[in-house]
């Protein structure tokens, strides 16, 4: 029907005198391809053509099909069949390819961060990802992490038959400890350790769901330098118990102090207790723990923390995203105690910031001694590194001589840091001198030499140097150590003494 039904045309043309089930259009076909499910498997027609053809293409019994749906992402037929389960086929694309992602999170003030990617892309079948940071991946559906704070701009180029198409999102992820910190319990286990002095903190169900059955999880607030947090349940909904003496169901607990091991403030749930209401640590952490067992869970929780600063001047701390860098952008993060209100970063290049977690680019290679002074209304302290960070430079320059008849010339490197080895060949088998400049032999011809600039770093160890460190004693099942390690690196040797 053309006219809301006040007529009707048949457009059966040969088809089998049996049940059509279902129907589905491809709205996104220029051809305007339509599909039906009938006792008999599927059928297609399109704009083109003025009848139907099966489309079973061999593989799909002639069975009944209830059920049709176009999943557009995967260009893929999906059909539910009576008896003989699921089935998917691939769509003949017929459009060049349009890229577009979301993604479940993007503001973060804690690394690591960890974000998930939804690709919406139609007509393609092949991916390639930017997360801005120097990471890529060829997932249809990627989960990055983050380790270093700043803001990433995320690119998607979706590859198709027909072609290829790209989406490029400014600045989508901001990862910064100023940003509100609005986090959820993991779904089981531990959980990042929260170091803003501020945040709201939900049940492993976020600010819209139930919190998980048969789940274990926790997690610890501890501002850095902090000596007192406030924890305020602004809703609270955790399964009732049986017990009239102790919540034998689900429960909250809070701990006072940097894991499940410190003292306990309570065990909460609803009824028995009812609300934790407002908590207050005796020092600088809380631990929130949540146990769920097999069957029945509510709506969970939500908490607002709050932190104290010692009234005393802040201790300087700071890290880097890198020390030793081919990239010339680095990015700071203060990591002061004691609730510094004032931050003068020194960058050993004549520059200086006074934003608390800044980003700056090095225009040229070399070592380079980082400063940095924090204050408060009680004081003020400074962290000087020396040294503390190398720039690489991947681009040597080198200045050529000439001369007029025999002669012997002085080539020059422009380099600030590094060691310059000069050799005769290309492959760099035969050294000659190092340093920035090379006086050749005479020479009677056009000559060409050649220049590498090569860098040095200490070994780094860890661990004792030997046993002599402990009395020791008997331990049952596994032994471990564990180490925070967010570059890639090799473990060359381990010595256990045991």
């Amino acid at each position: 029907t053309i006219d809301g039904g006040n007529t009707w045309i048949n457009i059966s043309g040969t088809l089998p005198n049996i049940p059509v089930n279902c129907i589905v259009l491809d709205e996104s076909s220029n051809l305007e391809n339509l599909y039906i499910g009938t006792d008999l498997g599927v059928f297609t027609t399109d704009s083109t053509i003025t009848d139907w053809n099966m489309f079973n293409n061999n593989s799909l019994p002639n069975v009944i099909v209830s059920e049709l749906e176009i999943q557009y992402q995967s260009n893929k037929l999906i059909a539910a069949t009576y008896g003989r389960g699921l089935w998917n086929i691939d769509l003949l694309i017929t459009s060049p390819p349009t890229a577009d992602f979301s993604y479940n999170d993007s503001v973060f003030c804690n690394v690591p961060a960890t974000v998930s990617f939804f690709n919406n892309s139609y007509y393609s079948n092949a991916y390639s990802w930017d997360f801005g940071d120097g990471n890529i991946s060829a997932a249809t559906n990627p989960t990055h992490t983050y380790t270093t704070y700043g803001t990433y701009t995320v690119t998607l180029i979706a590859n198709g038959p027909l072609g290829s198409d790209s989406i490029i999102k400014l600045q989508i992820i901001s990862i910064d400890p100023n940003n509100p910190c609005i986090v959820t319990l993991p779904p089981t286990g531990g959980g990042i350790t929260q170091t803003a002095c501020n945040g709201t903190l939900y049940d492993v169900g976020g600010p819209g769901g139930n919190y998980y059955d048969n789940n274990n999880s926790w997690i610890t607030i501890a501002p850095q330098g902090s000596s007192q947090i406030t924890l305020d349940f602004t809703s609270f909904d955790i399964e009732a118990p049986s017990s009239s003496t102790n919540c034998n169901w689900d429960y909250v607990e809070i701990f006072d102090g940097a894991d499940t091991t410190a003292n306990s403030l309570g065990q909460f749930c609803n009824t028995l207790t009812g609300s934790p209401g407002t908590l207050l640590s005796s020092g600088g952490s809380l631990t929130v723990y949540l146990h769920a067992d097999q069957g029945v869970n509510g709506s969970g929780f939500e908490a607002n923390w709050t932190c104290l600063f010692p009234t005393v001047a802040p201790i300087t701390d700071f890290v880097l995203s890198d020390t030793i860098s081919c990239n010339t952008t680095i990015s700071f993060v203060d990591l002061s105690s004691n609730g510094p209100s004032a931050w003068f970063w020194e960058f050993g290049d004549g520059n200086t910031s006074s934003v608390q977690n800044p980003t700056h680019t090095y225009l040229n290679s070399g070592s380079y001694t980082i400063q940095l002074t924090t204050s408060n209304q009680y004081g003020s302290d400074s962290l000087i590194l020396t040294n503390h960070l190398n720039i690489i430079d991947l681009n040597l320059q080198t200045l050529g001589a000439t001369a007029c008849g025999n002669s012997s010339l002085t080539l020059t490197a422009l380099a600030n840091n590094g060691t310059v080895n000069w050799y005769a060949d290309a492959l760099a088998t035969n050294l000659l001198t190092t340093g920035t400049s090379f006086v050749t032999p005479i020479i009677s011809n056009s000559t060409s030499y050649y220049a590498q600039l090569t860098y040095d770093f200490p070994i780094l160890n860890g661990g004792p140097s030997d046993n002599n460190f402990g009395s020791g004693s008997y331990f049952q099942g596994d032994r471990y150590l564990i180490f925070d390690n967010y570059k890639a690196s090799t473990l060359k040797s381990v010595l256990l003494y045991a």
